[in-house]
């Protein structure tokens, strides 16, 4: 296997959050074809576990999909920082908890037909709530918890909640541990 050919690209759309590139690209069989890449900065996904063992998880309204769903803490890595240091930020901003301990679980693409953005895996131990959150104007998040990842396994799957697949990745990167 090897890489497509590009022939010539450009931005159709260069506006936060959805920077576009169109490329015309030279497929294994020879033929042309116009591909669609979807440019995002790398982001994290959070998986806190409570000092009593609990795991914490955020209702969330998703303009892009319309719908209230249930994940992890999760962001965008600002301005070239760690990824460790987002988690962090993130964590504190979306729940107001702090955690004693970052481990980080590994990453994965978040969709690799169409874009290079890449989600990276974090396990926060032994969080404890000691900030008022601090929204960005466009969230809407309550943080609620369950009492176990067998639990959130269980609620992810069965369908009971509208979930995202950066955070259903998150839970294999867990129970992979």
């Amino acid at each position: 296997m090897k890489p497509f050919k590009v022939l010539h690209s450009e931005m159709v759309s260069d506006v936060p959050y959805c920077r576009i590139e169109k490329q015309r690209v030279v497929l294994p069989d020879q033929s042309e074809a116009d591909w669609y890449i979807r440019h995002s900065d790398p982001a994290v996904v959070v998986i806190p576990v409570l000092k009593t063992g609990e795991i914490l998880l955020q209702r969330t309204y998703k303009h892009g999909c319309g719908k209230i769903v249930v994940e992890f803490p999760a962001g965008l890595v600002d301005n070239n920082e760690e990824p460790a240091f987002t988690a962090e930020r993130e964590l504190r901003e979306e729940t107001g908890y702090v955690a004693e301990e970052m481990i980080p679980l590994g990453k994965c693409a978040a969709d690799a037909t169409g874009s290079q953005m890449t989600y990276y895996f974090f396990l926060a131990e032994g969080c404890e709530k000691l900030v008022k959150p601090t929204l960005d104007d466009s969230e809407q998040i309550e943080p609620f918890t369950v009492a176990s990842f067998a639990e959130v396994q269980k609620e992810f799957l069965s369908g009971k909640y509208q979930t995202s697949a950066s955070s259903l990745a998150a839970l294999a990167a867990v129970l992979r541990k």
